[in-house]
């Protein structure tokens, strides 16, 4: 096809099934929908940098980046940990410690904006790929 990316497959992996859906439509049918899957990936790498950050700055080896439909990137500690203060929203979860933190927050919003952008985009470019297959299909059923 000469909009569908080829490569795209399912996935039971919540991270990738988005990733997959984000990409699904080749680089080059909508110029709108290639910069905003730019700032998406940007931000994802902003959202592994800053956990980086947090290991390397605050000590935190075990410090794990999670993601979740619900709660988008949210970060987690073994309980056995003590989490330090500049996190926020902190919740004790079985044998762990979730939370989150302002700039955590700032970029979970940016990519979410960015996915929904991402989904209409690519929704409408596959509507216009339904409607131009279902005017050779009437050709074919007449």
């Amino acid at each position: 096809s000469s909009v569908v990316n080829e490569n795209t497959t399912y996935s039971k992996n919540l991270q990738q099934m988005i990733t997959q859906k984000c990409f699904v439509i080749k680089p080059g049918i909508n110029g709108l929908l290639d910069v905003t899957r730019q700032t998406y990936t940007e931000t994802v790498e902003d959202i592994y940098t800053l956990a980086n950050q947090y290991r390397e700055q605050l000590n935190l080896s075990q410090l794990k980046l999670q993601y979740s439909n619900k709660r988008g990137y949210y970060f987690a500690l073994p309980a056995s940990h003590t989490v330090p203060s500049c996190f926020i929203h902190i919740v004790k979860q079985a044998k762990r410690w979730i939370f989150t933190s302002e700039q955590l927050l700032s970029l979970n919003h940016r990519n979410k904006e960015s996915l929904i952008e991402i989904f209409i985009l690519t929704d409408r470019v596959l509507e216009d790929l339904f409607r131009e297959v279902r005017k050779h299909l009437r050709i074919i059923y007449k």
